[in-house]
């Protein structure tokens, strides 16, 4: 779980603030954060879990200048969310970038459309767009750290992997980055404790 205070994993009370961009595919906005979308999320969820491998980030969006059909949001536009509150004895941020992988719920009232874009990480948004199909030998971890960094794009900054294990061989048979992780953490043991694979 995260630092940030929350109640039914909602951003609320008057320490707390963020702010959302929005960059379109057309990449009409010249800044890279791409267009300051804040006034139109009336809500903000994240979604964490041991079984998941991506955060799943749901914003609610009221649009009553027809954003949708203006910005030409049809999916994989890039969303940056920045969380930021203040307590008594810190500031505290998170920085989020996720993409749209869904746009959903959509209705129309009195001239406001409400709709909700469902956004993963970058992880599993670019898993979709490569499969593996090679030769491996290494320990589970070694390995995954492998995927990560030069399928997956992660920095190693980003990441915390034991490299503990033995030592397995084997053939990804046309498996996506995360699936191959998955079967790899599923197949390997640290000791009597298995391997997990979560953000």
């Amino acid at each position: 779980m995260s630092n940030i205070d929350h109640s039914a994993n909602q951003i609320s009370g008057r320490d707390t603030r963020y702010e959302v961009f929005l960059l379109p595919n057309n990449n009409v906005y010249p800044d890279e954060r791409g267009r300051n979308i804040t006034s139109f999320v009336s809500s903000i969820t994240i979604e964490e879990g041991i079984t998941r491998s991506s955060l799943l980030t749901t914003l609610t969006i009221r649009d009553g200048v027809n954003m949708l059909d203006d910005m030409r949001i049809s999916g994989n536009e890039r969303i940056t969310v920045n969380i930021i509150q203040q307590t008594e004895k810190q500031t505290l941020e998170i920085n989020h970038e996720c993409y749209i992988s869904d746009i959903v719920n959509f209705s129309r009232k009195l001239h406001v459309q409400t709709y909700q874009y469902l956004c993963v990480s970058e992880t599993a948004y670019l898993n979709n767009l490569k499969v593996l199909n090679r030769h491996f030998k290494d320990s589970p971890g070694n390995l995954i750290q492998k995927i990560l960094k030069n399928d997956l794009k992660v920095s190693s900054k980003k990441y915390f992997i034991r490299g503990a294990g033995g030592i397995i061989e084997g053939i990804y048979p046309n498996l996506r980055p995360v699936d191959a992780i998955n079967w790899l953490k599923r197949n390997a043991w640290d000791g009597n404790e298995p391997f997990y694979f979560f953000e």
